[in-house]
């Protein structure tokens, strides 16, 4: 039987080399996700979780150095694998997420950003270099609507197109 304090330190080995990789096609096993993110470094583990024998189309990859797994986030982060643009970030606990859900999320849209280290705020002179490109949102509450995501992130800028993911009529909480 494990302790809480075991589960805890077993979590802590894994801070900033465990990766979170959400929208994973059908399609993607464990082996071609091991093959994806090989490129960045070493690669202690990489898993597809599966129910009933189907993927949840989310799954963990670990690296043996947190500088491979940032540099994995960036060049992963938002390309498309199989059909779907993968969501890509460092991997947090159950705890952790509540924490910044609870703290972060205003009128159903979730504000929160990765942690300073993690990521550099944008600016005025860096945001040119964005345009034209995709940007993924999640944690999106069930109550935004492509309608509601485009009024939400128009301020900043012309927007292309806004669409939540759904599936058989139920939002994805991306989009």
């Amino acid at each position: 039987m494990h302790s809480k304090d075991d589960y805890e330190n077993k979590c802590a080995r894994y801070e900033g080399v465990k990766l979170y990789v959400n929208n994973l096609d059908d399609s993607i096993d464990d082996q071609r996700l091991l093959k994806e993110f090989t490129p960045f470094g070493t690669i202690t583990s990489a898993k597809v979780i599966m129910e009933d024998g189907k993927s949840k189309q989310f799954g963990f990859v670990c690296f043996t150095s947190c500088k491979e797994a940032q540099k994995a986030i960036k060049e992963m982060h938002g390309r498309i694998v199989g059909s779907n643009p993968l969501y890509v970030a460092r991997y947090q606990t159950k705890k952790e997420r509540k924490a910044y859900k609870e703290t972060q999320t205003q009128g159903g849209l979730n504000t929160m950003t990765d942690s300073k280290d993690d990521c550099k705020m944008l600016t005025t002179d860096n945001c040119a270099r964005y345009q034209g490109v995709n940007l993924y949102v999640k944690n999106l509450d069930n109550s935004i609507d492509d309608e509601r995501l485009l009024k939400e992130f128009a301020p900043f800028g012309t927007i292309t197109s806004a669409k939540v993911m759904m599936d058989d009529g139920k939002s994805k909480h991306f989009g």
